[in-house]
């Protein structure tokens, strides 16, 4: 899997390609050592090969080209989904994630910040692929049995990213599949 250049975000000074102990350019740990790093399964150069595809370009900034979720799930269970991201330009600070399962007179959610919080969307550089996880609680009161429309977007406050390419429901909302609730 083709990892990320954490060189390119560090200032030209705190690059260190003095002789002594070798380390792994890509994760700037020792090589050999286990590697901890949350965000390297998350942030790539290159796309990963969702289970699904879908399209999504909002604002020229970025795009949702995948992702990845089981075709049912029971009710009172979890289940998780990821989003592949595209980003083309850098996006405005702090944006978040709305996940909506729709069917006629029922919702759940599965809201988030990206990447768990970890790497703010002020943060993302044009060219990277960004793999946001989330596991998603089914409530079993209040869920019934069905078929759920997966409707996704951005937002911040009262603000969401337009929607400019791919499905749009007039509030910028994207239907990117179906989820069975069983």
């Amino acid at each position: 899997m083709d990892q990320i250049d954490l060189d390119r975000y560090l200032p030209p000074d705190a690059k260190d390609d003095s002789p002594g102990e070798k380390t792994d350019k890509t994760d700037r740990k020792p090589a050999g050592q286990p590697d901890y790093d949350p965000l390297r399964k998350l942030v790539h150069r290159t796309p990963q090969k969702p289970q699904k595809r879908a399209y999504v370009n909002w604002e020229d900034k970025l795009e949702l080209y995948g992702y990845d979720l089981p075709d049912s799930v029971t009710r009172g269970g979890s289940f998780k989904i990821r989003l592949h991201f595209k980003v083309l330009k850098r996006l405005p600070a702090n944006y978040k994630i709305f996940i909506h399962f729709d069917k006629p007179a029922s919702r759940f959610h599965g809201d988030h910040k990206p990447l768990n919080g970890m790497y703010p969307t002020q943060y993302w550089l044009p060219g990277d692929y960004i793999i946001s996880e989330k596991e998603v609680d089914i409530p079993l009161l209040t869920t019934p049995s069905g078929r759920y429309g997966v409707m996704i977007g951005f937002w911040q406050g009262s603000r969401r990213f337009k929607v400019k390419k791919g499905p749009n429901d007039g509030v910028n909302r994207s239907r990117i599949g179906y989820l069975r609730v069983r």
